[in-house]
């Protein structure tokens, strides 16, 4: 997938559809530039195993920066989810990669990505009165990053030995909250729509109390109800204070 406005180093595809060939890969993630002038036409290519690739590079990113096989879209019926306005890509790209056994990765920008201050994302956060207003765009963008909490916390459910689940939700209930604090959401409803979606502040990554004791336990539960709910009302209340 590319943008009509972006640019990709040249020879790039044929390059990596050859390597992937050569090793049996299932996809190849390349990285994504902002500088035009540091696209880089031929560099070393390598390949791991897709457990390394979570490890290391905690999830795929973008669709702009992949090389899929077309025959894992099809046998796993990988398609978007149309009722998603934002990180419909990440995913995608989320199921692309729990279906592969191996992939290749570099961080290498191959990619020149262009910015569009017109686009979805960049244009958000114009509207402080948008919550619960459900035609206006940032409300659809926060309403679809739970779809994808929700989805990837389903796949965990099946799949619990998946390390890339409780990182994208710990990430994607992060970007939760700091959706609300800059779309001036009302703190009591991002945090009672957390709760409502049957999710939970202790699914933030560093929360993780499987297997401690007794009192680590208790004390997660008061950091997680009680402490950092006050610490994130306290966040959009100076927010709100610094750009009034």
């Amino acid at each position: 997938f590319v943008d009509a406005d972006d640019k990709v180093s040249e020879n790039v595809f044929a390059t990596i559809i050859r390597y992937m060939k050569e090793n049996e890969l299932d996809g190849y993630y390349f990285a994504s530039g902002r500088d035009e002038n540091k696209l880089k036409e031929q560099r070393e290519l390598f390949d791991i195993e897709k457990d390394t690739l979570i490890c290391k590079t905690k999830g795929p990113g973008g669709i702009h920066g992949v090389v899929y096989k077309k025959s894992v879209l099809q046998e796993n019926q990988i398609s978007f989810n149309t009722s998603m306005v934002n990180t419909e890509d990440l995913l995608f790209n989320f199921y692309y990669t729990v279906s592969t056994k191996k992939v290749g990765v570099t961080q290498v920008p191959f990619y020149y990505y262009r910015e569009n201050n017109e686009s979805v994302t960049r244009s958000l956060f114009k509207n402080r009165n948008s919550y619960g207003d459900l035609n206006s765009k940032e409300y659809k963008c926060y309403l679809s990053i739970f779809i994808f909490v929700q989805k990837v916390k389903e796949y965990r459910e099946n799949n619990p030995d998946t390390p890339l689940c409780d990182y994208l939700i710990s990430v994607m209930l992060g970007k939760i909250q700091w959706m609300g604090i800059r779309c001036f959401y009302e703190p009591k409803d991002v945090l009672n729509d957390i709760k409502e979606k049957g999710l939970t502040l202790n699914d933030i990554r560093l929360s993780q109390i499987k297997g401690k004791p007794f009192k680590q336990m208790v004390k997660s539960f008061i950091n997680y109800s009680f402490k950092y709910p006050l610490i994130y009302k306290a966040t959009s209340k100076i927010y709100r204070k610094m750009k009034s």
